[in-house]
């Protein structure tokens, strides 16, 4: 008998115990059988494959590991619930390179170093300082790496579970992540990694290692293997337009947070507004005066007056990333310079980290001027101007709607965990992650400082842009003709249509960081909405972490992702039939959406019904 099967069936117990805080209590079981496990099978099963071949033993020792782990003592330590999973997710899909899972006496502290340095999740049972996730120092461990594998594919692949086959592709191409084997490893954990490779993670193995299963590369050094990394066609890379934009030397944005203790304070007016200008820095007036007022013009015909109100308060902070120097508006609105002891204010340098901070963060705008004056006289002038300006621009932001725009804003940041997503943001839908629409906006007009992991298919592509409208489909649940155009060629046809004030017909897609989701309560045709804090149950017997695993990464009819601020949206859940379509909500949601209600309008929340029952009874009696 292979003796590594000998061992399995040797620590096998009688009964697996499912974990917690999961929508697959025994994931890999789930992702390879479709079921939870039979134990008293599965060691009839491993006995009859244990004289088999090597590949031909992988998927019952894949399955016998987990129910090991399930019986271990601290299985809760390591286990990774939903929550933690989803957080891996967008971490290690969007913001770092990708999960590496290490094993082996071969792997040094030195290229686990290495991988963090390079932005590599690394999953380790040793290397303590270095790893993100610890698995546990036993030779079933790595399988809670393979159990983030199943749920991945299960959730955001939507890769029905049973259906290995075409789970194990999806894994091979898609997963960001990839195994690092080197040296030596006992007889049960390599029988393990090799069910995890043949599930699809991608490896590299030292010239040693015995077995060819899976997609896999070969190195002998730690550059090899950084290499080789780099090479799988599933791992995240990053993209920088090709040039680095740098900030003025000495400012930091660390400094934003630091506290400071102002001896001198200067107050006034800060405004951002368009305008026909040469780039450059004027100062003008007394510089010992405590009045000043700081006017940035933008050249740019892409920039109208709501998204002016975004970048006056993205050029607001810059001045607060040098050391010892606070720029800001204080509770009444006046803006102030706030200065610690023995810091001298050096107008000129505040200007240019303006014009750069602004370069910096959206590469692409046009020409900028920054004008400082001091003064109480020009202030004076400058703040009833600026007064008058922001009547004006208050009464633009407004006006503004989806049927009076022609263009709306995509935003695919979130695709390196879901090819089916893609964010439309209108002036009646703000983005779901709770980002300001005007910041995808800008990002869209102008590109952006920042760039997550992306696949490979994507690669330089800009990841925000502009998307024409188009002709209304069903304007008032948010169909359009140019929408549905730019979601099919967004998600490669995963996407035929949206509808992105619905829940239930070709409702919007889904990220992973949604702030709140809207669903059909079971078994009505009612809407429920619910926060991402919500613990407890509703109506229907739905959670957060149910209902996030269904909506999460995909078009999932009868659940959505938003955003609390679409909540006070007037056109919030419209192709639902509005609010009214409402009948529970979060108390959070709630207090959200409340000055929106009509008046006598009653919503019940978690302190009234955690039941259909209990629902219906709230309603009847209203």
């Amino acid at each position: 008998m292979n003796a590594a099967i000998e061992r399995i069936l040797t620590l096998l117990p009688s009964s697996y115990k499912p974990f917690a805080g999961t929508q697959y209590p025994m994931p890999v079981s789930q992702a390879l059988l479709g079921q939870m496990p039979d134990v008293p099978e599965l060691r009839q099963w491993l006995l009859r494959v244990a004289e088999d071949e090597v590949k031909d033993t992988l998927e019952a020792v894949a399955i016998a590991a987990e129910v090991i782990e399930s019986r271990s003592e601290d299985r809760d330590q390591f286990f990774l619930a939903d929550d933690r999973v989803r957080g891996y997710v967008f971490m290690g899909a969007k913001w770092q390179a990708g999960w590496v899972l290490v094993a082996g006496d071969g792997v040094s502290d030195a290229l686990v170093s290495k991988l963090k340095d390079a932005k590599y999740m690394v999953f380790s049972s040793r290397h303590d300082a270095l790893r993100a996730q610890a698995l546990p120092a036993r030779e079933t461990g790595a399988v809670h790496f393979l159990q983030l594998m199943a749920r991945y594919a299960m959730i955001w692949g939507q890769i029905p579970p049973g259906e290995d086959h075409e789970m194990g592709h999806l894994l091979e191409r898609d997963m960001p992540g990839a195994m690092v084997v080197m040296g030596e490893v006992g007889p049960v954990e390599g029988l393990l990694l090799l069910a995890i490779m043949k599930m699809g993670c991608p490896a590299i193995v030292g010239p040693e290692f015995p077995y060819d299963v899976g997609p896999r590369a070969v190195a002998d050094s730690d550059a090899q293997v950084l290499e080789a990394l780099g090479s799988f066609p599933n791992m995240r890379i990053r993209i920088v337009d090709g040039k680095e934009l740098s900030l003025p030397a000495g400012a930091d944005p660390a400094h934003f947070e630091e506290p400071i203790k102002p001896v001198r304070s200067l107050t006034g007016v800060f405004q951002l507004r368009p305008g026909q200008c040469d780039a450059g820095v004027a100062v003008s007036g007394d510089i010992s005066s405590d009045r000043v007022a700081v006017i940035v013009e933008v050249s740019d015909a892409k920039l109208d007056l709501p998204v002016s109100a975004y970048l006056e308060e993205q050029a607001l902070r810059y001045g607060s990333y040098l050391s010892d120097v606070k720029t800001r508006r204080d509770d009444g609105g006046m803006f102030r310079v706030e200065l610690a002891e023995d810091v001298k204010l050096n107008p000129d340098s505040l200007g240019e980290l303006i014009r750069a901070g602004l370069r910096h963060t959206f590469p692409r705008l046009g020409p900028i001027r920054v004008s400082i004056q001091f003064g109480k006289e020009a202030v004076a002038q400058e703040e009833a101007a600026a007064a008058s300006f922001d009547r004006t621009r208050d009464a633009a932001i407004l006006a503004e709607s989806e049927e009076s725009s022609e263009e709306f804003y995509a935003c695919i940041d979130c695709q390196p965990f879901s090819h089916s997503h893609v964010c439309i943001i209108t002036p009646d839908r703000p983005p779901m992650c709770g980002a300001d629409r005007n910041a995808t906006k800008a990002g869209a007009l102008w590109g952006v400082e920042y760039r997550p992991w992306t696949r490979r298919e994507v690669g330089g592509q800009e990841l925000k842009r502009v998307i024409l409208k188009g002709k209304a489909v069903a304007a008032d649940a948010g169909e359009w003709a140019g929408v549905n155009q730019a979601a099919r060629a967004l998600t490669g046809g995963k996407v035929e249509r949206v509808r992105i004030h619905s829940v239930c017909d070709a409702p919007h897609t889904s990220c992973g960081c949604f702030g709140a989701l809207a669903f059909r309560i079971p078994g009505t045709e009612w809407i429920g909405v619910m926060d991402r804090s919500y613990k407890g149950e509703a109506p229907g017997g739905l959670t957060w972490s149910l209902l996030a695993n269904q909506a999460g990464g995909k078009q999932s009819p009868g659940v959505t992702g938003i955003s609390l601020a679409y909540l006070q949206s007037r056109k919030a859940l419209a192709g639902e039939g509005g609010l009214s379509a409402v009948k529970w909500a979060t108390t959070r949601c709630l207090e959200t959406l409340r000055p929106n209600l009509s008046p006598g309008f009653s919503i019940a929340t978690e302190e009234n019904a955690t039941t259909l029952a209990q629902l219906k009874d709230f309603l009847a009696r209203r």
